[in-house]
């Protein structure tokens, strides 16, 4: 299991629902935004738990229509660490999806807690305070990710309609066979509404009203979708982003703007029956009411309008007039600590996506990384006031001798556990990695380094699990590198184990951890 999580009280998973929690890091939302966070958490040591209201991971997906397929091909759907299971250029159906999920969270042991819902986001000094049902979290950080296409855009005269007509969203449709006899109007002529109206028509006169977005010009799945994917792909989510111009200058409209169908085209909506019709603007009679005038005798209305975001268990003010967090790339600088991810562009056109929200769970994975957290600072304390050896008494990774100050028990633990951990990797390869050592403003800095890629994320993952609570873990592939990135941070360095190298170039194969963090 991720032992990040546990706060030394058992598997988060199943802690009782009664007591208070302290935990570094609380992930609303175990979709693939909240999952993908977890991984880069998980990857740096850091501590965290994923509170998700579903009953079971995915569920978020197999609770929509029965044929829904994504539009973007297997090559693009995969999160960090784990690809698509299925043909590069095939569409994944949303079952797929959601047991690909379910499947990602066991494979990488993320501390998923299903069945919470989260009703209150506050803060309580200068920490988070998280409320779900009779369960309450203090945290340090927390990462919204969850919220943001959760409530349906019905209008507010759809209360008005006859209650004998059949009102359902996407999120309620299953299939035609749940819908009673007489005409149908889809309201979004959107994909999804094109593709439920495309469907519906087989089996009950339908009607699709909304402007046409157009649509796109190749053949999802053709030789030429299959040619040009990739360079758009590269397009959206590496020039498309706030960071470039063309990005922050496309951003406004594709956040407001339709996009065009991509699988089902008008003509062949058109061949199967479905009716086109202006936009639905209000009722009469009882019957929905086109901005015509035409007044539409059906049984059912399906509402493909679009989602808003819920985001009003949040108790903060960083919100709009619309509802919209305002945030940089997700770091919200009214409220430190506070993060976004999974929202429509929030870096890059792809963001929302299954393939591009790893970016942005990367980059929100490294501010929480980089920042000074209340434990850490209390531990670094505790390692100030306990008498633990300083620079100039250096000691042997295998057998530590730290004094025997009041509280230097759990510091000589720790100690013979980092010990161990460079020890294992140093006889397994002789010429094996190194640990440098710092302070960051009073933060204890844990600078691994190893110029074997995989090994190096193996110790980091090992390290990071042991002692990301008390360290912040970094990882390096140079001496040289560890120091620049020690300078970087502002730290000032400590000592260094053994390794290779050291930056002096003398070889430093002792086994000594000089100095403490």
């Amino acid at each position: 299991m991720n032992r990040q999580a546990t706060d030394h009280k058992g598997d988060p998973r199943t802690a009782p629902a009664a007591a208070t929690e302290r935990f570094e890091t609380v992930i609303v939302g175990g979709g693939q935004a909240g999952l993908a966070i977890g991984y880069h958490l998980a990857k740096r040591g850091r501590r965290f738990v994923i509170l998700d209201a579903s009953q079971r991971t995915g569920d978020s997906w197999r609770q929509r229509w029965d044929s829904l397929h994504l539009f973007t091909p297997a090559r693009y759907d995969g999160l960090p660490g784990m690809p698509f299971p299925a043909p590069a250029f095939s569409y994944p159906t949303k079952d797929q999806v959601a047991d690909y999920l379910e499947a990602y969270a066991i494979r990488f042991d993320l501390p998923v807690r299903s069945g919470v819902r989260v009703d209150r986001v506050s803060r309580d000094g200068d920490r988070y305070v998280v409320a779900a049902g009779d369960s309450r979290i203090l945290a340090d950080h927390v990462v919204v990710a969850s919220g943001a296409h959760h409530k349906p855009r019905i209008p507010a005269f759809a209360a008005d309609l006859d209650p004998r007509i059949l009102q359902l969203d996407p999120n309620r449709y299953r299939d035609p066979s749940q819908l009673p006899a007489g005409g149908v109007l889809v309201v979004g002529a959107g994909n999804s509404g094109a593709e439920i109206a495309f469907e519906v028509s087989r089996t009950h006169p339908t009607w699709l009203s909304g402007p046409a977005t157009g649509h796109i010009p190749i053949r999802t799945g053709s030789k030429w979708d299959r040619l040009l994917t990739p360079p758009f792909w590269w397009f959206v989510s590496r020039v498309l982003t706030v960071q470039t111009p063309i990005g922050r200058k496309a951003r406004p409209k594709a956040l407001t703007t339709t996009s065009p169908l991509e699988r089902v085209r008008p003509k062949e909506l058109a061949a199967a029956g479905v009716e086109r019709v202006p936009r639905t603007v209000g009722v009469r009679d009882g019957s929905p009411m086109l901005e015509n005038g035409r007044v539409m005798d059906v049984a059912t209305v399906l509402w493909c309008t679009g989602f808003r975001p819920d985001f009003t268990w949040i108790d903060l003010p960083v919100f709009d007039q619309d509802g919209t967090p305002a945030h940089h790339r997700g770091v919200v600088g009214s409220q430190p600590g506070l993060y976004f991810v999974g929202l429509w562009f929030l870096s890059a056109f792809t963001s929302s996506l299954l393939g591009g929200v790893g970016n942005d769970a990367g980059y929100i994975a490294e501010q929480i990384a980089s920042h000074q957290h209340d434990g850490q600072r209390r531990a670094a304390a505790r390692h100030q006031s306990g008498g633990s050896p300083g620079p100039d008494r250096p000691w042997n990774a295998k057998h530590p001798t730290p004094s025997r100050s009041p509280n230097s028990a759990n510091k000589t633990v720790l100690y013979r556990m980092i010990g161990a951990a460079v020890g294992r990797a140093q006889r397994a390869r002789p010429h094996g990695p190194a640990v440098m050592s710092g302070v960051r403003m009073g933060t204890p800095v844990l600078l691994l380094v190893d110029d074997d890629p995989a090994a190096l994320e193996a110790l980091a993952g090992d390290v990071g699990r042991r002692f990301g609570a008390d360290y912040q873990v970094l990882a390096e592939r140079s001496p040289v590198a560890a120091l620049a990135a020690l300078r970087r941070l502002g730290a000032v360095a400590g000592g260094c184990a053994a390794g290779r190298r050291a930056a002096d170039g003398r070889d430093e194969r002792r086994g000594v951890l000089g100095g403490r963090p």
